[in-house]
């Protein structure tokens, strides 16, 4: 790290140069101890600062689709589902312009998830097409924060349908993805299907319900556990 300057402090000649000469990639005046003399602009030092200016840029990018996918999720929660839409869709149009298809994935997801929330299959549809789409044509994603929401939504809309059988064996791919790689998708995952589950007659869940709970329980995810049990 370079020199700092006190809030109250008057920089001179020397430390103004300190400052600004390894950030902007010059040489010159400010190395050394010369006052006098022709500045050159360092092409290795200048693309330097360049690249780490382009990284911080980009970080702040994506942690800001992160941001607003998070805001969707609390939304959701708290039932305010037409804030959730707007943040969701906020998110994947960020994503889309960073290129950031696991977070635009899990943001269309989220949407879909929050439009049957609403009552709009049609829409919650969509919102699975697309997501399975991309899915599709990541390299591998396999697991990856955000995946229980596509397979959330794949879940409910299909037992909404009154497809049991397909809701049930993608429950059961679903939560085996989920469990190792990631306890609290698992148990958000079952948390969000469970109803609509033993909602088409799959009765059976019952015994992987309280198992997840116990769970959720055990590790302290006392939302979801409290869920689980109603």
């Amino acid at each position: 790290m370079g020199p700092v300057l006190g809030p109250q402090q008057v920089a001179g000649h020397g430390q103004r140069g300190a400052l600004h000469v390894p950030e902007s990639g010059m040489l010159g005046r400010a190395q050394g101890p010369h006052l006098r003399g022709q500045d050159r602009i360092d092409p290795d030092l200048t693309i330097g600062a360049l690249d780490r200016m382009a990284a911080h840029l980009a970080r702040a990018a994506r942690d800001r689709s992160r941001v607003l996918l998070a805001t969707g999720h609390v939304a959701r929660e708290d039932g305010r589902l037409s804030d959730a839409m707007a943040a969701y869709g906020a998110a994947a149009a960020r994503a889309n312009e960073l290129g950031d298809d696991l977070i635009e994935i899990a943001a269309e997801a989220g949407a879909g998830l929050a439009a049957l929330d609403q009552g709009d299959v049609a829409s919650a549809e969509g919102r699975l097409r697309r997501a399975e789409e991309m899915l599709a044509a990541a390299p591998s994603p396999g697991w990856f924060a955000g995946r229980e929401l596509v397979d959330a939504l794949a879940i409910r809309v299909a037992a909404t349908a009154g497809h049991a059988g397909l809701a049930a064996d993608r429950f059961d791919s679903a939560l085996a993805l989920a469990e190792p790689n990631d306890t609290f998708a698992a148990t958000a995952l079952v948390a969000e299907c469970a109803p609509a589950l033993v909602g088409v007659g799959l009765r059976a869940m019952g015994a992987t319900i309280e198992r997840v709970r116990y769970a959720a329980v055990a590790s302290g995810f006392d939302r979801l556990a409290a869920k689980l049990r109603a």
